[in-house]
């Protein structure tokens, strides 16, 4: 208890200056002497999760992250063994976890070889969930889209998972802009990271610009029937994608 207090303390101060220990990890992890925090039933881990997040955006977590924890978070987003989803309020906190791991220099490495299992876990809350679970999901497609750009991040990756991990994301985008709901003001926020996102993806190959238009992304891109109200980063994105899907690919 004096760790998690102690704990708590410190990501009050800020998180990028909370000196997290070992010791400060293991209360997630647990060991085998004790059970972690990710350890309590799925609908008790909000409270964990949350302090979490916020860990995973100090420098100092880094070194301490192992591929486990990455394991751990996409198996609360699992379906129970009876069947039932995963609780909502965890899902957020796992996609935020993720977003928050993609986003660190010194954290995204760790995502580099868990990239297509993360991946796999965005399509269900970017078609069907709440504004705020979307939001994260495509948060953390813009945040893995430009983990795939990071050549020092990837560089345990082979050029053929590299490859498919690419096209994976590149068909996640195209799915979520079928998405009739993305198109409501609400979610326009969660429309333009998309957006942004296959912008990337666009950027890092001649291949990822030939796979999008073998997925007849410019098609997909003009079916988008954005309201008047739409902002303009959101019509002015949509348009720059379409030229840049128009014309021969160039490094960028």
């Amino acid at each position: 208890m004096a760790h998690l207090v102690a704990l708590m303390t410190d990501l009050k101060a800020g998180t990028a200056s909370a000196p997290v220990t070992a010791e400060h990890v293991s209360l997630f992890m647990g060991s085998a002497q004790r059970p972690g925090l990710l350890d309590w039933p799925p609908a008790l881990a909000f409270p964990a999760l949350d302090m979490l997040r916020l860990v995973l955006l100090a420098p100092s977590a880094a070194p301490l992250i192992s591929g486990s924890l990455i394991d751990r978070l996409v198996a609360l987003l699992q379906p129970s063994a009876a069947g039932d989803p995963p609780d909502k309020a965890v899902s957020l906190m796992v996609m935020r976890a993720f977003a928050n791991l993609a986003y660190g220099p010194k954290t995204r490495k760790l995502l580099a070889g868990a990239a297509s299992a993360v991946l796999d876990t965005l399509a269900t809350p970017l078609e069907s969930g709440s504004t705020g679970l979307r939001l994260a999901a495509g948060t953390v497609l813009l945040n893995m889209s430009s983990l795939l750009k990071d050549t020092s991040a990837l560089a345990a990756q082979t050029a053929l998972s590299a490859d498919a991990t690419q096209l994976q994301a590149l068909s996640l985008c195209a799915h979520t802009f079928s998405v009739p709901a993305l198109l409501q003001p609400t979610e326009e926020e969660t429309l333009y990271r998309v957006l942004v996102a296959l912008s990337t993806l666009l950027s890092l190959a001649a291949t990822t610009h030939a796979t999008a238009l073998d997925l007849d992304m410019p098609a997909t891109l003009r079916a988008l029937e954005l309201p008047p109200t739409a902002a303009t980063k959101v019509t002015a994105q949509r348009e720059a994608l379409l030229a840049t899907l128009g014309s021969p690919w160039s490094k960028h």
